[in-house]
């Protein structure tokens, strides 16, 4: 019986043999990387300049992962290697190194959903619940609209306690009437800059150090640092549009009649 067996186990083995031969030589030229772009233009402040950012979504094929979403800038007249991070030939054939480039080694603030993350909840009660836009990429820099804003208010929130208890957003946990804790619901309704909103009014800045890691608030070359790093708040005393705000993060120097006040706060992380 078992005689009988083998040459059908035999003729199964080679089967699927040739099945996956045949699978490796059909993909052997097939590209690890897959791209795709993701539509719209993004405005910011980054490094000192002014910069227009798509998203890119890359996905490896050898990874059992989902697309990886990063910021970049078209070429344009640039190559690829005069920019750091690299820009991306938006017509043409991208490398399938600048792609591995682009998913491994991106910066946390080249990253949308970093970005996104530190704008909601770093310092979340400051802002809260207020639409705001990311205006700066690289230090990371959020502007929102306060009509009730003032300095004095500002020196007040920046003292609060790091994990208060009470306050809107904030929610007692309880079981059996004993209280376990308390949940903060606190966040910023935080948005990239697209076109529509260039001509938003905003009259509060939220500058952060440009050492910090957008990911985890920590600094980027001391990560082992017990004492927070120090946050500004700028208060403008006749409200910027956001597209003017963007470019006074650039460039403050251009802006060196703009009535201010200046508060600082530590950096809460999320």
């Amino acid at each position: 019986m078992i005689d009988q067996l083998k040459p059908r186990y035999g003729a199964r083995r080679l089967s699927f043999m040739l099945v996956v031969m045949s699978f490796l030589l059909l993909c052997a030229g097939c590209q690890r990387f897959e791209w795709r772009r993701d539509g719209e233009v993004f405005h910011a402040a980054e490094r000192g300049r002014l910069v227009t950012l798509r998203q890119v979504s890359i996905l490896d094929h050898q990874r059992l992962t989902n697309w990886h979403s990063v910021l970049v800038e078209d070429c344009t007249d640039l190559t690829v290697h005069e920019t750091d991070p690299p820009c991306f030939p938006m017509n043409g054939i991208v490398p399938q190194s600048l792609l591995e480039q682009l998913y491994d080694g991106s910066p946390d603030f080249r990253e949308p959903v970093l970005l996104l993350g530190g704008a909601q909840y770093f310092n979340r009660g400051i802002g809260t619940f207020i639409q705001s836009w990311v205006v700066g990429t690289s230090p990371l820099a959020i502007a929102f609209l306060d009509a009730d804003a003032s300095a004095e208010k500002y020196s007040a929130l920046a003292s609060s306690p790091a994990h208060p208890t009470t306050g809107p957003g904030l929610e007692v946990v309880a079981r059996a009437g004993k209280v376990l804790g308390v949940k903060d619901n606190r966040f910023r309704d935080a948005h990239l800059v697209t076109e529509d909103y260039l001509d938003r009014p905003v009259n509060v800045l939220l500058l952060y150090p440009v050492n910090m890691a957008v990911e985890s608030g920590v600094p980027l070359d001391d990560p082992y640092r017990t004492t927070p790093l120090t946050l500004k708040i700028i208060i403008f005393r006749k409200p910027l549009s956001v597209e003017r705000l963007i470019q006074y993060v650039a460039d403050p120097s251009q802006f060196a009649n703009a009535q201010i006040d200046v508060v600082t706060a530590p950096v809460r992380g999320n």
